[in-house]
């Protein structure tokens, strides 16, 4: 049995290790453990500061699948460590990565005999090259292939094209061709005997793109190799960093966001395929309405089975793709904190699930449509993200995705393919772009906006951000600690939590401008009835203000900004420093006192038997409110959600009955009076 693989320190704070594929010869025979072949992986070091060539690895560490799938029992305890060989030693690995990378091999391996075969035919009948057959067919990875192999892209057919012509042309992928070809040295000056360039073919925000990606490079070309090859290593958290060694972690996790944002791709790995994963990729890059109105109908309880017969307004193949991004969206990924800022951060995403790749446009264009949905709807119409947020109440997965996609298109600069794709969605909103669009957002309006995340660990719901956020005004900064404690590391992002946050929010279709007002935050101090299994005797050790930022939230927040009472003195300082960080201390304004509590109700409809002890309740209050006038006056304006009329588009059904219901409670209270 070969030795255990052990770390050598890194040289320098910005060195990082990246992980390749060692080429395997067909002659040789693999290390073998129990008679399974083993992966053979080369790991070595570089420094940011020499600008290597890398991509990066996005993926969960435990199960693709949630843990009441059934696929899940293979990554479970000890069924979750895979040996891999590092650098000739024994490591043990999680399963899912695992399988990433022996798809990944697999991949490369029929790639490369594929393009071999593909340059041994040579030229067509219209004086093609086989890079421009794959330009044509719109193969993204077969291109690659034959680009690691050789293939020129200089080279031109019979009318004078080059492969950068037939990519500017394609129907498909070609921001993805087109951006690989000049990489690897395509001109787009080149001129076929038509005189056209590509750059002459492409619309002026299209050109204007490609351009920058030419300057971009300063005239050099990348490495030419397939994914994990020596030529395009791979960053991968759980091997490139001792997670043993805590002052490594401690070092390296502040890292992180220099790392993805360095990368030439994240990666972004769902696990093992299934039947539905194209149907629901091929889906989302359509509409969305089919999977909107089947979540709205899991809310309310509709199983499969009834499923079709609720949604008979759409064809069987929109209920068929519902149901498949519904299946999609169950998958870890999209809740895991991590992914946040390995998306928020990459330069190209592409998605890659099984034997199946999204190649980086498509991606954008997917996580485009999940971040105008995360928005408000049209006017008068519900808000999609609060459908998706009631859901989940219920268990149903999918506001996860919305917010994941939201924070990555707000936090990344208007630039390249995000940058086009949201751009077209303001001006089809006919919205005017807020500059909250592409800024980094801060500390607390990414655990605002990434509640619904989830960590294995607790701390990384603060940790997990920390390298996207924006720097605080008032100096106040989270430290990455794994030293900590989750309470404290809770405690003190709790602080910074309740300042709020005056930078705006836009949402899309509106445009109107969301601003985290302080003590906001204590909106979401809720009770949570399961707890992270790391953290389940939160009450105990936090105090009675600090949110629970590691649970989901249990039920609809109590807030509502259009409520001003006391706007005039709105400039003081809400939050006043003090010597215990365990003291939440307020600056108040005494505007009211509270002398009486009501009972708690449920939802829905209010019976007689309850009317007559809320009546005693508010009969017995003084007639005369402290700022003047009957307290049936000043309380009148406020029961409807957000002072709209009992009646209006604006308030939800459950709200609208209930205030409604409080209305004629109140008028029979000026009768009895």
């Amino acid at each position: 049995m070969p030795e255990l693989f052990k770390y050598d320190p890194l040289p320098s704070p910005t060195s990082i290790r990246l992980v390749s594929l060692v080429p395997q010869d067909d002659a040789d025979c693999p290390p073998m453990i129990d008679g399974v072949p083993i992966l053979q992986l080369a790991l070595c070091t570089v420094d940011l500061q020499n600008s290597p060539h890398y991509d990066a690895l996005s993926y969960t560490w435990g199960s693709p699948f949630p843990p009441e799938d059934p696929r899940s029992e293979p990554y479970d305890g000890e069924n979750n460590k895979c040996p891999v060989m590092v650098n000739g030693r024994i490591h043990y690995i999680g399963r899912n990565l695992w399988e990433f990378l022996h798809q990944q091999q697999r991949t490369n391996a029929d790639l490369m005999k594929e393009a071999a075969e593909m340059l041994a035919s040579g030229l067509d009948a219209r004086g093609r090259t086989p890079l421009m057959r794959a330009v044509k067919a719109g193969r993204v990875d077969l291109t690659e292939a034959l680009l690691a192999l050789g293939a020129k892209t200089e080279a031109q057919d019979r009318k004078g094209k080059t492969a950068l012509h037939h990519a500017v042309r394609a129907t498909k992928s070609d921001f993805d061709l087109a951006e690989l070809l000049i990489y690897h040295g395509a001109d787009i000056h080149a001129r076929a005997e038509s005189g056209e360039s590509p750059l002459d073919l492409l619309k002026d925000d299209v050109a204007v793109l490609m351009e920058s990606l030419r300057k971009h490079l300063g005239g050099k070309t990348l490495p030419r190799g397939l994914r994990l090859s020596e030529q395009s290593p791979m960053w991968i958290d759980s091997i490139s960093i001792n997670q043993t060694d805590i002052p490594e972690r401690n070092s390296q996790v502040p890292l992180m966001s220099e790392i993805y944002s360095k990368a030439m791709s994240v990666v972004v790995w769902l696990g093992v395929e299934d039947e539905s994963i194209h149907i629901a990729l091929a889906a989302l890059r359509e509409s969305l309405q089919p999977w909107v109105v089947c979540t709205g109908l899991r809310d309310h309880g509709v199983t499969d089975l009834d499923i079709a017969e609720e949604m008979e307004d759409f064809s069987p193949k929109n209920i068929q793709d519902a149901l498949a991004i519904e299946k999609l969206m169950m998958r870890t990924w999209w809740s895991r904190t991590w992914v946040i800022q390995e998306l928020a951060l990459a330069r190209h995403a592409l998605i890659v699930c099984g034997s199946l790749t999204s190649q980086p446009f498509p991606t954008a264009i997917i996580l485009g449509y999940l971040c105008a949905a995360a928005s408000s709807g049209p006017p008068k119409k519900e808000r999609l993200a609060a459908i998706f947020e009631r859901a989940r109440f219920s268990g149903v997965h999918g506001i996860e995705a919305l917010m994941l996609a939201d924070i990555s298109f707000r936090t990344s600069a208007l630039t390249g393919q995000r940058g086009f794709i949201i751009k077209e969605v303001l001006r089809n909103g006919q919205a005017v772009p807020s500059p909250s669009w592409g800024r980094r957002l801060s500390l607390q309006n990414l655990g605002r906006l990434s509640w619904w995340s989830q960590s294995s660990d607790p701390r990384d719901k603060v940790f997990a951000l920390v390298g996207i956020a924006s720097p605080d005004p008032q100096g106040l900064r989270i430290i990455v600690d794994y030293s900590m404690s989750i309470a404290d590391v809770f405690v003190q992002y709790g602080h910074l939590f309740m300042q709020g946050s005056p930078e705006p929010i836009q949402e899309l279709h509106r445009g109107e401008l969301y601003v985290f007002e302080p003590l906001e935050g204590l909106s979401y101090v809720q009770e949570n009835p399961n707890p992270h299994p790391a953290f389940q005797d939160y009450k105990a050790e936090l105090p009675s203000w600090t949110p629970n930022f590691s649970a989901p939230l249990s039920t609809t927040r109590i807030w509502c900004q259009k409520f001003s009472a006391a706007s005039d003195i709105y400039d003081s300082r809400a939050i006043l420093p003090h010597s215990d960080p365990r003291v939440l201390c307020v600056r108040g304004h005494i505007v009211d006192k509270v002398v009486a509590l009501e009972w708690i109700q449920d939802t829905g409809d209010v019976y007689e038997d309850g009317i007559l002890p809320w009546l005693d309740l508010i009969h017995a209050l003084h007639p005369i409110y402290p700022g003047g006038g009957s307290c049936i006056e000043a309380g009148l304006p406020k029961l409807p959600e957000n002072g709209a009329e009992p009646w209006s588009d604006e308030s939800s059904i459950g709200i609208r009955t209930h205030a409604t219901v409080r209305n004629r409670f109140i008028a029979q209270l000026a009768i009895v009076s």
